[in-house]
């Protein structure tokens, strides 16, 4: 049955697509609302100010002791992003628009997923990219007096060799109120249309509609405290030697942080050996393994 290409069946088209668009969209299940802390932004960028400590609460005596959470400043630029196809006039004339209405619920599951690609750059690139203190987030810290005997603390376990290099795998506390990471959310995702020949050369000259995505936004570093990393081998002494540093942290008064990391983070490359550290029962011949249960493991194809 063919469909005459008005304004009225072109809004009511746009609706269906919006509908497709909108149910895969929250049909998706994403990682990274859990791993990051979701702050609204309402400029091109936001800056951040952060502290080299925790504030610990203490007994009162005497004055206060103030934090000012400006020691560090760490900016985040949004980013825009999109994806569009092109629906020809003849396609809707001639009602063959199935295939459309497919992409375009391919498209909401793409947008819904897109901030975790965005989360899993920013990890990869973690051992070079800096964080909000001027270093690699996974690198060596300077640390509040009082909190290590050097005055640095390194979230990251990184082979001395090429040869020793390993996929990488990540343990982080997602406990807390704060995330090891920040997503930036200046404009959501959502899917608009170009039907208006008035409005649009494509409409005009080449009889095509258009219908795309768009989305602001950017992903960034948080506190470094709750992710460590390693690119060594994913093994118990491993796991046990970076878990130990992790959970070791204090705060300038000398005092434990209290993180400790919730999940282990791997690709599908470690998810075998992910599930002989943290979930078996029992190691071989049965002896019970004391790492069980201590973190739930978390695989994603995005690291590998």
């Amino acid at each position: 049955m063919s469909i005459e290409v008005n304004k009225q069946n072109l809004d009511v088209l746009y609706l269906c697509l919006k509908k497709a668009f909108q149910n895969a969209f929250d049909g998706v299940k994403p990682l990274y609302p859990a791993l990051t802390t979701r702050v609204p932004s309402t400029a091109a960028a936001e800056v951040y100010g952060w502290a080299t400590d925790f504030p610990a609460v203490r007994e009162w005596i005497g004055e206060r002791e103030l934090h000012k959470l400006t020691e560090y400043e760490y900016a985040i630029k949004n980013r825009k992003f999109e994806s569009t196809i092109v629906i020809p006039a003849d396609k809707i004339a001639d009602n063959q628009l199935a295939m459309y209405n497919n992409i375009t619920a391919e498209m909401g599951q793409q947008a819904a997923q897109h901030p975790d690609q965005l989360l899993f750059e920013l990890l990869r690139s973690g051992a070079s990219a800096k964080g909000y203190d001027g270093v690699p987030f996974f690198g060596e810290h300077r640390v509040a007096k009082g909190s290590s005997a050097s005055g640095t603390l390194s979230n990251a376990l990184l082979a001395a060799s090429k040869d020793d290099t390993k996929a990488p795998w990540y343990l982080l506390d997602l406990s807390r109120a704060l995330r090891p990471f920040i997503w930036q959310e200046r404009e959501k995702y959502r899917i608009d249309a170009l039907t208006d020949p008035r409005q649009s050369h494509e409409v005009f000259m080449r009889d095509e509609y258009l219908y795309g995505i768009r989305g602001r936004g950017s992903m960034g570093y948080g506190f470094w405290q709750m992710a460590f990393m390693s690119n060594l081998e994913l093994n118990a002494a491993n796991f046990t030697m970076l878990r130990q540093r992790m959970v070791s942290q204090r705060n300038s008064a000398g005092n434990m942080l209290g993180i400790a990391p919730s999940v282990l983070l791997v690709g599908e490359s470690n998810r075998e050996a992910a599930f002989y550290i943290a979930q078996a029962q029992t190691l071989a011949g049965q002896a019970p393994n004391p790492n069980y249960g201590l973190v739930d493991v978390w695989v994603t194809p995005y690291l590998d």
